[in-house]
């Protein structure tokens, strides 16, 4: 009996280290989206692929450090799983020398507070973020509206604060150093000599309330462009409805300044099953990644459980001007999210 009451007072004193072990135990999570697609094209023709849509794993987590004041992270990775990568030595022929098995996405550290958070590192800009979920077809082969729009940048190098949400509202704003050469080109920034803390900025105000949200984002100096973006989505029932309009122009005042813009409608046919219809579109005269291209895309998700869901689509991107940019493409693809990622 001795024995078992010093058993039972060394457990509650222990009780509270361990439960303040557990929670700064990071939360590990992921996404595996593989696809089988068929595309058309003039210059190839047919061919078959597979490819694995903006596949992630990741692990984060916050912790309170002080009274008011909590500390957040978020380390996260894009993963291959359809392709290796291809050593020296590795002569194996499905082996593709192209092939990245792991490769950053969103990593960064914070803190936050009644009067927002600050945070540093890796992560999608403000106007990208200003898409909100317009696009219905977000990481889907071919489908996703950056094979027509600028504007859907990921940097390294960031420094964000973001403002505490109040009566709907937040704002956002990202500063990205030019670090001499190390963002030149490859990176956020064109010249070679920008070495300040905001050589480019991209910033954001946001509103979102039940079944309508809204965005207006603007970013100078990524990517060598200079865009105005505004997005409002609308959810009402079984309907979802997406707009996004920009317009784009290079940050050195060359080229010209036309429209692009995004048209999305989600209905939910019944609980397993959602179609999906979208147009998306830039001006001839526009400087966006496929200037004068219109893309068509339709699709249908089937849900199969709470975290997964099989999908098809089907997607055309026609373009007048430039028969090079044109294809048509068709998959399906299984989607499975683990983890706990909120």
């Amino acid at each position: 009996m001795k024995v078992l009451r010093h058993s039972l007072l060394a457990m509650a004193v222990a009780a509270p280290a361990l439960a303040q072990a557990e929670d700064f135990t990071p939360n590990f999570y992921g996404r595996a989206d593989i696809s089988i697609n068929n595309t058309d094209t003039e210059a190839d023709g047919t061919t078959v692929t597979t490819s694995s849509n903006a596949s992630r794993i990741g692990i984060h987590n916050s912790h309170a450090i002080d009274e008011g004041l909590s500390v957040f992270y978020r380390l996260e990775y894009e993963v291959n799983w359809d392709e290796r990568h291809k050593s020296g030595d590795d002569k194996s022929d499905n082996a593709d020398i192209d092939g990245q098995t792991l490769r950053n996405r969103n990593s960064i550290v914070g803190l936050k507070g009644g009067w927002g958070s600050v945070f540093v590192g890796i992560h999608d800009t403000p106007l990208k973020k200003a898409e909100q979920k317009v696009d219905l077809f977000s990481d889907v082969f071919n489908a996703d509206i950056d094979n027509v729009l600028e504007g859907q940048q990921r940097l390294s190098d960031t420094i964000s604060y973001k403002t505490p949400k109040a009566a709907g509202l937040q704002g956002w704003v990202m500063l990205i150093p030019g670090e001499g050469e190390k963002n030149s080109g490859s990176d956020a920034l064109g010249a070679p000599n920008d070495d300040g803390v905001a050589d480019a900025v991209s910033a954001s105000i946001s509103y979102e309330t039940k079944p309508v949200s809204l965005a207006l984002a603007y970013e100078t100096d990524v990517k060598d462009r200079d865009i105005v973006r505004l997005s409002a989505q609308h959810k009402s029932g079984p309907l979802q409805l997406g707009a996004l309009a920009q317009i784009a122009e290079n940050s050195d005042g060359t080229g010209t300044d036309g429209l692009g813009y995004v048209l999305s409608v989600g209905y939910k046919v019944s609980d397993k099953n959602t179609l999906k219809l979208q147009f998306t579109s830039a001006d001839d005269e526009s400087v966006e990644e496929s200037a004068g291209s219109d893309m068509v895309s339709l699709g249908l998700d089937r849900k199969l459980g709470k975290s997964t869901k099989l999908y098809f689509f089907v997607t055309d991107r026609s373009n007048d001007d430039n028969a090079a940019e044109e294809y048509t493409s068709a998959g399906i693809g299984i989607q499975h999210k683990f983890g706990k990622d909120k």
